[in-house]
């Protein structure tokens, strides 16, 4: 039987996709794993990487490095980022994190706490930027007001 009409751009894409097992990209593309990996072979692409498949990629490691050193509840980030608690230690450890202690009296937030604090600081620095910008705009407009135009010679 003659092999399904997939185009070679269809399969690089989903190949070169790291988000994808190999069976969730042949499906993606109506094809099975050993003929995805036949036709991606046959590409000359390289092989996919075996081992650990992360849960947390880089569109999400930005705003979970800001929650961890935020001091938000491990058990907080694993439902906001609707993943297994365990998860949270690893991936701070993968990206190289300072660990917590276990114990300590530390104060730990919730992600809507950290959140609405965030906000709040990021709304006191437009301000302070704001009224910054208001002062030079008077004190132009004080030196401006004052001075006279030169007649040409």
């Amino acid at each position: 039987m003659a092999d399904k009409h997939v185009p070679n751009a269809a399969i690089r894409r989903v190949w070169l996709d790291p988000r994808l097992t190999t069976a969730e990209a042949a499906a993606e593309v109506g094809l099975t794993r050993s003929n995805i990996w036949l036709r991606a072979k046959a590409l000359g692409l390289p092989a996919r990487k075996l081992g650990t498949r992360y849960s947390i990629l880089p569109p999400d490691e930005a705003e979970f490095a800001d929650l961890w050193l935020g001091n938000v509840a491990a058990s907080a980030m694993a439902a906001h980022f609707n993943v297994h608690f365990t998860t949270i230690s690893k991936t701070a450890r993968r990206l190289g994190l300072p660990l917590r202690q276990p114990g300590g009296h530390r104060v730990l937030r919730s992600v809507a706490e950290f959140t609405r604090e965030k906000a709040e600081d990021q709304l006191r620095h437009a301000m302070v930027v704001r009224a910054k910008f208001d002062h030079a705009a008077q004190v132009f407009r004080g030196f401006s007001s004052g001075r006279t135009q030169r007649s040409a010679p």
